[in-house]
This record gives C-alpha cells, structure tokens and sequence, in this order.
C-alpha cells in the first residue's frame, strides 16, 4: 500500500540576501499598494523604496500584535478606499496573516467575522483576492506560504 501526498504552497517564492530588491519586478503592472506592517515602520524602507522605483502609490497600515478582525476590516476599508491592487505583508505572522485576510476580505462584501469559522458563520470567499506579496523579516511562523490567516 503507498501513500500520496500533495503539497500546495505559495505561487512563487524569491528568497536570500537583497531579495526585496525584487520587488519593484513583481509589483511591474500595479499602481496602488496597501503595505502592512508592524509597529516599526522604519524597516519598511526597502518596501517603500522598491514601490517608488516602480511608480507604485502606496498607503501604510500597522497592525497590532495579536490582531482581531476589526484590525482586519479597517485594513481592508483602506485598501478599498485607496484603490489598492496588492496588499503587501512586511514583517512578522501577525503582518502577514493581516495583510492575507486584507487581500482576501477586500474583494469580498461583509465583515471579516462572517468568513472566519468557528466564530464567524464560515462565509465562502467567493471572488478572487487581490495580489498578495509575504516579505517576511521573522523565521518560523510559516505564514508567508499558506493560504491561512491567523
């Protein structure tokens, strides 16, 4: 008897030394950025660096650690508000897992309780998320390949 395993991850995963330097590639298309972060917003500089490279406008969200879903709803009232087309996640699990479930609520109607289960009522997303781009600055919360948010 043999056993089958599937493994289903990010899209693309650029890692090493300067790969944010990359970034001003990925966002090529773009006009309108939503960058979460956490509470030290100097270390977006890179971030913020890249996205003027590329001629993309860009609005800051700082979470908090241990976010809730009011974080989540005014995150994704900003993204909404500014036009964004990519939500990028700079920082640690919380940064990351806030800027997913941003990307995923924002193309969504209703708060981000109705799409969690447990507490929520479990709502299907049922239109695809904006572009979402993890830049880790922590190892080991695994965030920046899973669909998941925390």
């Amino acid at each position: 008897m043999s056993a089958s395993f599937e493994f289903v991850t990010s899209g693309r995963i650029c890692f090493g030394k300067g790969t944010i330097n990359q970034l001003n590639n990925v966002v090529k298309g773009k006009t309108k950025a939503l960058i979460v972060c956490g509470g030290d917003e100097s270390r977006v500089f890179p971030v913020t660096t890249a996205l003027r490279s590329a001629g993309v406008d860009f609005t800051l969200f700082k979470t908090t650690p241990e976010p809730t879903t009011d974080c989540v709803d005014e995150g994704v009232t900003i993204a909404r508000a500014c036009g964004c087309e990519v939500v990028i996640g700079f920082g640690g699990g919380s940064a990351l897992d806030v800027a997913k479930a941003i990307a995923a609520i924002a193309t969504n109607p209703g708060p981000a309780v109705e799409f969690c289960e447990g507490i929520g009522c479990g709502r299907q997303l049922t239109a695809p998320p904006l572009t979402i781009i993890a830049c880790p600055t922590t190892a080991g919360t695994g965030s920046e390949v899973t669909k998941n948010s925390v």
